[in-house]
């Protein structure tokens, strides 16, 4: 029933825009819109400069309406603010290159999310639209990397999240050690220790600690390597985040040999 009227939402979303008011409006017009902070209407006419047209004075006017449309819509339906996000995004992509849009678009979508995603039975509905919003500014490591944390908290196991720590380390780059050392981040490795070696989750987890985040994590994974069972996940992963590594000591390695053939 959450997707149908979150469907329906965009489908109206959508209907609305493409009846606009049939006269194109210049870029007077949206200049002048703006000036009184007339949002909504701005943004309904958006698209009457043509895309060869849309030049950097258009950029910056797109931007300003987008943010403030966005920022005037109600907060009692924060889905309708993650649908238009999504929908501004698509239409009008030149609008990403500005960081005031940007920074309205993280703080009221973030916003969204956190909302949609306590709505009772609508995970996996708000996680296909939450996909798209990360996704469409993927190298913004504020924002990847606060969208990790909320994802984290949102799901079960921990490490259903891994993949969303990835986007946000690779957002990081060489900036990435306050993620390495995350709290949540953890949670989400330590969890993915007892993952079948197979699942998608467990080979992220494996790439964030063996390519990422070794410092931070070489003494976990000791750790729990010692006291894992040999015929658990927990010993097959940790045995080879340390054989990766160079990093298993005689004793270790005959362990690992024997889960291996154990499983």
């Amino acid at each position: 029933m959450r997707k149908q009227l979150l469907a329906c939402a965009l489908l109206a979303i959508t209907t609305s825009a493409a009846t606009a008011d049939d006269k194109k409006y210049t870029l007077a017009d949206l200049k002048a819109l703006l000036s009184q902070k007339s949002y909504k209407e701005a943004v309904a006419h958006l698209g009457d400069i043509a895309p060869a047209e849309r030049n950097a004075e258009w950029q910056s006017i797109a931007a300003d309406v987008a943010t403030g449309y966005l920022a005037g819509l109600s907060n009692d339906d924060l889905s309708a603010k993650i649908l238009e996000i999504e929908r501004l995004d698509g239409q009008y992509p030149l609008i990403m290159k500005s960081p005031k849009y940007v920074k309205a678009r993280t703080e009221i979508g973030l916003k969204g999310f956190e909302a949609c995603f306590s709505e009772p039975y609508a995970f996996q509905v708000c996680k296909e639209h939450f996909v798209k919003f990360v996704d469409a500014d993927a190298t913004n490591p504020e924002l990847t990397f606060r969208a990790a944390k909320l994802i984290r908290r949102n799901v079960s196991p921990h490490s259903a999240a891994a993949s969303f720590f990835q986007k946000a380390i690779t957002a990081a780059g060489k900036n990435a050690g306050p993620i390495c050392k995350d709290e949540d981040l953890k949670l989400v490795v330590v969890s993915g220790f007892n993952a079948p070696p197979d699942w998608e989750q467990n080979k992220i987890v494996h790439n964030i600690v063996v390519n990422s985040c070794w410092n931070e994590f070489k003494t976990v994974v000791q750790e729990e390597n010692k006291k894992a069972t040999e015929t658990s996940s927990e010993k097959r992963n940790t045995c080879a985040m340390l054989k990766a590594k160079n990093a298993l000591s005689a004793d270790q390695t005959r362990a690992c040999e024997r889960a291996k053939k154990d499983n």
